[in-house]
């Protein structure tokens, strides 16, 4: 589990950049329809990690997986919880002038 866990690390920001840059898109895109609301859209994007979660969570409770990874729902959801606060919790300026623009709101 260790070789795992280093494996994802190394490749941490190559993956959270996809994930950003996909998300930062269909948020976009869902934008485009006339009346849509970014707060609609924020909740419909929760929703799908959620269902996501659970879909990934009931196969690895159906089956053995190589991964090892054991789901624990209600630990992982206070997990997930927390890892969404700490990135959606107001920056500091200095932080906010060095970061990259992403997309538009």
């Amino acid at each position: 589990m260790l070789e795992r866990q280093d494996a994802f690390d190394g490749d941490r920001q190559i993956i959270q950049a996809d994930l950003d840059r996909a998300l930062m898109t269909a948020f976009c895109r869902a934008l485009d329809i006339p009346g849509v609301k970014p707060m609609d859209v924020m909740m419909a994007m929760a929703a799908a990690l959620g269902a996501t979660y659970r879909q990934v969570a009931d196969a690895h409770q159906a089956q053995p997986c190589p991964c090892d990874w054991q789901p624990a729902s209600l630990s992982d959801i206070d997990t997930l919880k927390l890892a969404f606060e700490a990135a959606a919790a107001p920056q500091s300026i200095q932080r906010l002038l060095t970061m990259q623009a992403l997309g538009r709101a």
